[in-house]
């Protein structure tokens, strides 16, 4: 139960009521134009192959859409852009494949950030993320069929100088904060990298 009557306490609290609301209100058209903006529709261009769901907005329940219990279903690559996009003040870098350690910032120039949403307003979203020591992040659960529970947790190293995010997905975990104890401790064990590039580190599966 959400401590009050604000959008912090509800995104703190992972209460999905208030996001169904906004969802209904927006409309499955926007919704559409807004999941596409962040990526959420189309595979992440990427070195290794990757999948993006089909998905029929005409057919979709804005309310489930906006709180990700309906037919839109995303990869954690997905999530990570997402996570990225609100550490790189609002707009949508491209993500790449690290192999291996690599100091400063060596390596082929990329594509441009794509904008999504205004700097202040990814600024406010960050702000309402839960402190996790030095790191922010999100711990949520979703349901994925009969007995199938999902435990995500959406990070960044830092509210105010975010240089990587992770995310961090487990099937039927024993505890839901355990995603949060391996995406912080992957965020406490980065080394730090060129400062405008996302870098995207595998964890075994567990």
């Amino acid at each position: 139960t959400p401590a009050g009557e604000t959008w912090e306490a509800a995104l703190v609290a992972a209460c999905p009521a208030p996001f169904a609301e906004a969802g209904v209100a927006l409309g499955t058209a926007r919704l559409q134009d807004t999941f596409a903006a962040w990526g959420l529709t189309t595979a992440p261009d990427f070195e290794l192959p990757t999948v993006a769901a089909e998905w029929n907005a005409a057919q979709a329940d804005a309310a489930q859409e906006a709180i990700g219990q309906g037919g839109l279903l995303v990869t954690p690559l997905q999530m990570a852009g997402v996570v990225a996009t609100l550490g790189n003040g609002g707009a949508r870098p491209p993500l790449h494949l690290l192999a291996q350690a690599q100091p400063g910032c060596a390596g082929p120039p990329l594509s441009q950030p794509t904008p999504v949403i205004e700097p202040e307003l990814a600024a406010q979203l960050r702000s309402q993320w839960p402190t996790w020591g030095d790191a922010i992040g999100h711990l949520g659960t979703a349901l994925a069929g009969p007995d199938r529970e999902l435990s995500w947790f959406l990070g960044l190293n830092s509210a105010h100088i975010s240089r990587y995010a992770v995310v961090v997905l487990l099937e039927n975990p024993p505890h839901v904060e355990d995603a949060a104890a391996i995406g912080v401790r992957l965020l406490q064990e980065s080394v730090a990298p060129c400062s405008r590039d996302f870098q995207i580190a595998q964890a075994p599966r567990r």
